[in-house]
Protein backbone atom coordinates (compact mmCIF):
# COMPACT_ATOMS: atom_id res chain seq x y z
CA UNK A 1 0.00 0.00 0.00
CA UNK A 2 2.92 2.00 0.95
CA UNK A 3 4.64 1.75 -2.21
CA UNK A 4 1.65 2.52 -4.58
CA UNK A 5 1.14 5.53 -2.58
CA UNK A 6 5.15 6.53 -3.55
CA UNK A 7 4.66 5.45 -7.06
CA UNK A 8 1.45 8.66 -7.10
CA UNK A 9 3.65 10.89 -6.05
CA UNK A 10 6.42 10.09 -8.69
CA UNK A 11 3.52 10.78 -10.96
CA UNK A 12 3.45 7.32 -12.31
CA UNK A 13 0.31 6.00 -13.62
CA UNK A 14 1.13 2.44 -14.78
CA UNK A 15 2.49 -0.06 -13.77
CA UNK A 16 3.70 -3.15 -15.48
CA UNK A 17 3.22 -6.14 -13.05
CA UNK A 18 5.58 -8.05 -15.18
CA UNK A 19 8.33 -5.60 -14.52
CA UNK A 20 7.39 -6.02 -10.53
CA UNK A 21 7.17 -9.45 -10.22
CA UNK A 22 10.36 -9.51 -12.51
CA UNK A 23 12.55 -7.51 -9.88
CA UNK A 24 10.82 -9.53 -6.91
CA UNK A 25 12.17 -12.53 -8.36
CA UNK A 26 15.60 -10.60 -9.21
CA UNK A 27 16.04 -9.52 -5.82
CA UNK A 28 14.69 -12.84 -4.24
CA UNK A 29 17.60 -14.31 -6.11
CA UNK A 30 20.24 -11.70 -5.09
CA UNK A 31 19.45 -12.26 -1.17
CA UNK A 32 19.34 -16.24 -1.54
CA UNK A 33 22.98 -15.78 -3.47
CA UNK A 34 24.05 -13.25 -1.36
CA UNK A 35 22.89 -15.62 1.55
CA UNK A 36 24.87 -18.62 0.50
CA UNK A 37 27.76 -16.83 -0.14
CA UNK A 38 27.77 -15.35 3.93
CA UNK A 39 26.91 -19.02 5.36
CA UNK A 40 29.37 -21.62 2.99
CA UNK A 41 31.94 -18.98 4.16
CA UNK A 42 30.77 -19.11 7.66
CA UNK A 43 31.08 -22.96 7.67
CA UNK A 44 34.31 -22.97 6.32
CA UNK A 45 35.45 -20.59 9.09
CA UNK A 46 34.22 -23.49 11.51
CA UNK A 47 35.51 -26.28 9.41
CA UNK A 48 38.98 -24.68 9.26
CA UNK A 49 39.10 -23.95 13.20
CA UNK A 50 38.19 -27.84 13.91
CA UNK A 51 40.66 -30.79 14.27
CA UNK A 52 37.89 -32.99 12.12
CA UNK A 53 37.14 -34.31 8.73
CA UNK A 54 37.09 -31.69 6.55
CA UNK A 55 35.24 -32.26 2.93
CA UNK A 56 37.66 -32.91 -0.20
CA UNK A 57 37.52 -29.86 -2.02
CA UNK A 58 37.87 -27.88 1.50
CA UNK A 59 41.87 -29.64 2.15
CA UNK A 60 42.04 -28.83 -1.80
CA UNK A 61 42.18 -25.33 -1.80
CA UNK A 62 44.98 -23.22 -2.59
CA UNK A 63 46.61 -20.61 -0.83
CA UNK A 64 48.90 -17.89 -1.86
CA UNK A 65 53.09 -17.58 -1.08
CA UNK A 66 51.97 -14.43 0.73
CA UNK A 67 49.49 -16.18 3.29
CA UNK A 68 51.51 -18.70 4.01
CA UNK A 69 54.25 -16.59 4.85
CA UNK A 70 51.40 -14.80 6.93
CA UNK A 71 50.77 -17.97 8.68
CA UNK A 72 54.65 -18.58 9.35
CA UNK A 73 54.88 -14.84 10.78
CA UNK A 74 51.42 -15.19 12.90
CA UNK A 75 50.31 -12.34 11.02
CA UNK A 76 46.98 -14.32 10.15
CA UNK A 77 45.49 -17.49 11.06
CA UNK A 78 45.18 -20.75 8.93
CA UNK A 79 41.63 -20.47 8.96
CA UNK A 80 41.81 -16.87 7.97
CA UNK A 81 44.18 -18.10 5.41
CA UNK A 82 41.34 -20.83 4.13
CA UNK A 83 38.03 -18.91 4.56
CA UNK A 84 40.11 -15.57 2.39
CA UNK A 85 40.99 -18.62 -0.11
CA UNK A 86 37.34 -19.95 -0.60
CA UNK A 87 35.97 -16.48 -0.61
CA UNK A 88 38.33 -15.49 -3.23
CA UNK A 89 37.09 -18.10 -5.53
CA UNK A 90 33.18 -17.47 -4.30
CA UNK A 91 33.17 -14.43 -5.43
CA UNK A 92 34.36 -15.45 -9.15
CA UNK A 93 30.62 -17.32 -9.03
CA UNK A 94 27.01 -16.86 -8.15
CA UNK A 95 25.41 -18.98 -6.49
CA UNK A 96 22.17 -19.98 -8.53
CA UNK A 97 22.41 -22.86 -10.81
CA UNK A 98 22.20 -26.62 -9.45
CA UNK A 99 25.51 -27.24 -10.82
CA UNK A 100 27.37 -24.17 -8.98
CA UNK A 101 25.24 -24.69 -5.58
CA UNK A 102 26.99 -28.20 -5.71
CA UNK A 103 30.28 -26.99 -6.60
CA UNK A 104 30.15 -23.82 -3.72
CA UNK A 105 28.42 -26.45 -0.95
CA UNK A 106 31.46 -29.10 -1.60
CA UNK A 107 33.74 -26.85 0.33
CA UNK A 108 31.22 -27.37 3.31
CA UNK A 109 29.87 -30.91 2.53
CA UNK A 110 30.91 -34.20 0.84
CA UNK A 111 27.28 -35.40 0.70
CA UNK A 112 25.05 -35.25 -2.77
CA UNK A 113 22.44 -32.73 -1.65
CA UNK A 114 19.91 -32.86 -4.05
CA UNK A 115 19.23 -36.58 -3.86
CA UNK A 116 17.49 -35.94 -0.56
CA UNK A 117 15.88 -33.27 -1.84
CA UNK A 118 14.42 -35.13 -4.73
CA UNK A 119 13.56 -37.38 -2.23
CA UNK A 120 11.46 -35.24 -0.32
CA UNK A 121 9.72 -33.44 -3.28
CA UNK A 122 9.32 -36.94 -4.72
CA UNK A 123 7.38 -37.97 -0.93
CA UNK A 124 4.83 -35.02 -1.50
CA UNK A 125 7.71 -32.99 0.17
CA UNK A 126 6.83 -33.86 3.95
CA UNK A 127 9.47 -36.71 4.41
CA UNK A 128 7.24 -39.40 4.52
CA UNK A 129 6.52 -42.35 2.08
CA UNK A 130 3.10 -42.73 0.52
Amino acid sequence: MEAGRNLEGLGVTRVDIGDLYRGAWLQAVSALDTFMHAEILRRVEALAQSDGDRPEQLDRVRITVRDAEGMRLGTVTPAEVVVNAVSEELERRTIQRSSAITKSLGYVSDRDVWKPLADILRDGGDGSRS
